[in-house]
């Protein structure tokens, strides 16, 4: 399972703002992007879990201690079945299953009593069951995906077109954000794309984004006009975690290239991040069970 360690859990634009970098310029801004980049790698592989959803279709053994005749045990964080589908080819449907878990991510699958079917396999028993999802960790996941109040414009989106046209990408999203900045997470209909670049339009001329098509494990597809746009929000603590170790990183990026450890409190050493980083990222630390 890819943990996404090169997918920025935060933007530029978040960082200059919540964050006062005394020398930052239109010059730095590619150093701190590439410091966003290095501080989310080091966050996710801390914790050993991706903090941005994700699709992919897993394999699971039919056999083995994960596993009950009506229950799954999974090794990933859950956050939306696409499909599942049983060892012997049969398709479960919604009204066949419930999700465990307090909120999100999801831990378990549970097939239903009244469902009368039991986890199962054909010739193989090994990953015999198949779950299409979308995996990630994030606590509050009915809320994370953001409605921009804008939606693609200029007659649709081609499946291979890197341009997107919206109607005021400076404009405040449905929780008063910035619609669009370098480096979100975007949805479409089923598809995510990633935004690498911001054009401002004369007025009254649209604004366009410059956008990485099918990524997280999704497929470039046609969207047409009208279609709306949200936005990835990740969980708050986690990216201003993300946000203080970029500017740690950027007041120590004469030697961002040597080894960086979290501070464990006891004292304070040259090139360590400063342990309230860790004091937050600890809760998250993924415990493996097998």
């Amino acid at each position: 399972m890819p943990l996404y360690a090169d997918a920025p859990l935060t933007t530029l634009d978040a960082v200059k703002a919540q964050v006062k970098l005394d020398t930052v310029n239109a010059a730095d801004d590619i150093v701190v992007e590439r410091l966003i980049v290095a501080a989310s790698d080091m966050i996710t592989q801390f914790c050993a879990r991706s903090f941005l959803p994700h699709r992919a279709a897993r394999a699971f053994d039919a056999l083995g201690d994960h596993v009950t005749a009506t229950t799954l045990d999974l090794d990933e964080d859950l956050l939306e079945v696409i499909a599942l589908t049983n060892g012997d080819g049969a398709v479960l449907t919604a009204g066949q299953y419930v999700l465990r878990g307090r909120a999100f991510p999801k831990w378990r699958v549970e097939l239903l009593a009244s469902a009368g079917a039991a986890w199962t396999y054909g010739t193989d028993w090994q990953e015999a069951v198949t779950l299409d999802g979308i995996w990630g960790y994030h606590e509050d996941y009915g809320q994370a995906w953001v409605d921009t109040l804008d939606a693609v414009q200029d007659g649709g989106l081609g499946a291979g077109t890197a341009t997107l046209t919206v109607g005021d990408a400076d404009g405040r999203d449905a929780r008063y954000r910035t619609r669009f900045a370098v480096g979100q997470l975007l949805r479409i209909d089923s598809e995510y794309l990633r935004v690498v670049a911001v054009t401002i339009g004369a007025t009254p001329d649209p604004d366009t984004l410059t956008v990485l098509r099918g990524v997280h494990g999704t497929t470039a597809a046609a969207h047409e006009a009208g279609a709306s746009i949200a936005s990835f929000a990740p969980m708050r603590n986690v990216e201003q975690a993300c946000i203080s170790l970029v500017a740690w990183l950027y007041r120590n990026k004469a030697t961002a290239g040597d080894e960086i450890r979290f501070m464990d409190g006891t004292q304070v050493i040259t090139n360590k991040a400063p342990s309230n980083i860790r004091q937050t990222l600890d809760a998250y630390v993924r415990v493996r069970t097998r």
